[in-house]
């Protein structure tokens, strides 16, 4: 995991931000009131809150083995397709 908060990375890897819409959508408003319900506070946004999140996953050699540009701030690849990317030898 990296901090980026010159969002030097977020430009390089050509991140999106969201649509004031997306952040607001019944999807993201039922996941965010489900993950309440279960304890887990949001708590006061700070930064940009419309800068969707990526997931890369980099070999020692530097090439990108694996990407996800999220859609929407809800778009987050299952543990599962980060462990097939990663390869059988480091789930092991």
């Amino acid at each position: 995991m990296i901090a980026d908060p010159e969002k030097r990375l977020f430009e390089a890897f050509r991140l999106k931000r969201a649509a004031t819409g997306a952040l607001f959508s019944a999807k993201t408003v039922f996941r965010g009131g489900t993950a309440m319900a279960k304890g887990h506070g949001l708590g006061a946004p700070r930064g940009d809150v419309r800068q969707l999140p990526g997931v890369f996953i980099i070999g020692t050699d530097g090439r990108i083995l694996f990407s996800h540009h999220a859609s929407g701030p809800d778009d987050h690849p299952r543990p599962e397709t980060l462990l097939t990317a990663l390869g059988a030898d480091a789930v092991a």
